[in-house]
């Protein structure tokens, strides 16, 4: 009888433990699984965030577009309006201070104009996103707009 005890008693053990196990690699599984959809979620609306900001700074006459008396000329950067005033007003938001951005503006391989909102550290270290746009330059000539984005 000692026997048959000792056993069941090492067989409920190993029955145990390998339960104890399976249940901790569930709960680790679910608990991981659970922070990446959060994670997902959190991050699918900055890169909405930055096509809104490289957007507006492409099509409103508020931000960059080149603007006549008659009309405005949406994707024609006005160089004159790129200054970091203009990308302060242009990109405020309702309840903070403007999005951290710099803007290059390229043409024939030399750099026409650069502007930064007054919220960009060049000196933090941060991800920093960055598109590129052709666009014309005051009904004149073809460059390209960089915009990086924190």
């Amino acid at each position: 009888m000692d026997k048959e005890a000792a056993i069941s008693t090492s067989d409920t053990s190993i029955t145990f433990l390998i339960g104890a196990a399976l249940l901790g690699i569930t709960f680790i599984g679910f608990t991981v699984t659970t922070a990446l959809i959060e994670h997902s979620k959190t991050r699918q609306y900055q890169p909405i965030q930055q096509k809104l900001a490289s957007a507006r700074l492409l099509y409103s006459q508020h931000c960059l577009a080149l603007e006549t008396k008659d009309r405005r000329y949406p994707g024609i950067i006005d160089t004159d309006k790129i200054t970091t005033e203009r990308l302060d007003a242009c990109l405020k938001r309702a309840d903070s201070d403007p999005q951290p951005l710099k803007i290059i503006l390229d043409h024939d391989d030399s750099t026409v104009k650069t502007a930064s909102t007054s919220t960009w550290d060049s000196t933090a270290a941060q991800r920093v996103t960055q598109e590129t746009y052709p666009v014309s330059i005051n009904k004149e000539s073809i460059g390209f707009l960089t915009i990086f984005q924190k």
